[in-house]
């Protein structure tokens, strides 16, 4: 008895001490409820909007860890080019900082990637598992976040509401407008217009920060069908009055061209040089109306196949060309000056629907077929394109292509999209069947 019991002490001993041999630490390698833990990104929080460009970033654990094993571990790239920026690392009691050399890009999407070898002070590991790895993302602010959010309104026509979209989350649906069909901003943003497609005659001009108040009223006739902004001219279809209207902001005057005998006008763009483009849904054509003079100056004949209604039409802010999506054929036609002068094919069968154009000069398409494209419309190069699946509706860009809100008709949703890499970003859940959506300018 005694023997075997010398026997069992004695394995007990070297087991003790070949254990005691093993792991990083002592006592012996931890089981994983011991191993350090991350607790949190604490800034910039993970998928925020408008972060600073100086902005550190933090990361929490659970106990004090080692920055000299974070360079090989730790990432923050910008997405999609996978360009990393270098820095430095410090560490503050549980909290590891990496400070950017440099600052960081603005309107850049941002990911944090962290490895599991990274490890605290007794030098254990986050984790063992070589494929161990926690991301975060963040999008860094820019022109579209100065001094506060731009604001987007998004309208339902046939529930006659407009829905404000500010700093990614919606309001309270405004319900004054009847049938509303197109929103304007005047050139400073303080103020909106809302084209009807109703019998009524006046355009009348809202306070963004009060929308109950009519700041502007201008006769334009009814049956308002579409509107667009040059600087500080307002342009106003009406198929009442089948005019297209010039309504001066600046000496709040207005001017009228009858569109002519038999045109059916539906979508129209405008220039700095005050010409106005208009589609004929009757013969395809694109009509232009010059308010310098006061009068009809031409036309192109067969932009589109007869009776298309074509729903988009768009200024290039760079050249001033104008661009004209043909739903039936799937192509976007440039016209420059008073010719098409360029055909740039989408996917066979997309029915393109409406076209939005950065300052920049990079457009965005968004089509019945869930498709929306991001094109160099210069080149004619389709660079990316991103499918919802679904039918959408329209979308507009900031004017220094920072953000993309795209309409899903369908399920009543504004998408948030990161022009740069296509993704999307935030879903804004409203109601009814939107139509369209429009930024306030900077």
């Amino acid at each position: 008895m005694k023997k075997i019991a010398l026997a069992g002490i004695g394995v007990m001993i070297i087991t003790v001490i070949t254990m005691g041999c093993n792991g990083n630490r002592l006592p012996p390698d931890p089981v994983e409820q011991d191993r350090p833990k991350i607790v949190e990104l604490v800034t910039p929080s993970d998928s925020a909007f408008a972060v600073d460009i100086q902005t550190p970033i933090t990361l929490q654990f659970s106990e004090p860890m080692d920055p000299k094993t974070f360079p090989q571990n730790f990432s923050l790239w910008i997405v999609p080019d996978s360009i990393t920026t270098e820095g430095s690392f410090q560490a503050d009691g549980n909290r590891i900082t990496f400070t950017p050399k440099q600052h960081l890009e603005t309107a850049r999407e941002y990911d944090i990637t962290l490895l599991g070898h990274a490890k605290d002070r007794h030098g254990n590991s986050i984790s063992i598992n070589p494929e161990f790895r926690k991301d975060w993302e963040f999008i860094t602010g820019g022109t579209y976040s100065e001094g506060g959010f731009q604001k987007v309104l998004a309208i339902d026509p046939g529930a006659s509401k407009i829905y404000p979209i500010d700093g990614l989350k919606s309001s309270e649906a405004l319900t004054q407008f009847k049938s509303p069909t197109s929103i304007a901003f005047n050139a400073s943003g303080n103020e909106f217009f809302v084209a009807s497609n109703s019998a009524d005659k006046v355009l009348r001009g809202y306070s963004l920060a009060n929308p109950s108040a009519v700041l502007d009223s201008f006769e334009v006739g009814m049956l308002q069908a579409a509107m667009c902004r040059s600087g500080n001219y307002l342009y106003v279809l009406s198929l009442g009055s089948a005019t297209i209207n010039e309504i001066d902001l600046s000496n709040k005057t207005v001017q009228s061209i009858p569109l002519g005998a038999g045109v059916v006008s539906t979508s129209m763009a405008s220039t700095t040089d005050r010409k106005v483009y208009t589609t004929d849904f009757v013969d395809g054509s694109v009509r232009i109306y010059d308010f310098s003079t006061g009068s009809a100056s031409g036309k192109i004949g067969s932009v589109v196949p007869a009776r298309t209604r074509i729903i988009g039409i768009a200024t290039n802010p760079v050249d001033q060309k104008i661009y004209v999506l043909d739903y039936t054929t799937g192509e976007i036609k440039e016209i420059d000056g008073n010719q098409v002068s360029k055909t740039i094919a989408l996917d066979a069968g997309t029915k393109p629907l409406d076209i939005s154009i950065a300052e920049d000069g990079m457009a965005y398409v968004s089509t019945e077929k869930g498709k929306v494209y991001r094109v160099d419309v210069a080149s004619g190069e389709i660079k990316d394109a991103y499918d919802f699946g679904d039918k959408m509706g329209g979308l507009a860009v900031t004017p220094k292509d920072e953000l993309l809100y795209v309409v899903r008709s369908r399920l009543a949703q504004v998408v948030v999209m990161l022009p740069y890499s296509m993704r999307p970003v935030r879903k804004i859940q409203l109601s009814g069947t939107l139509q369209d959506v429009f930024i306030q300018p900077r």
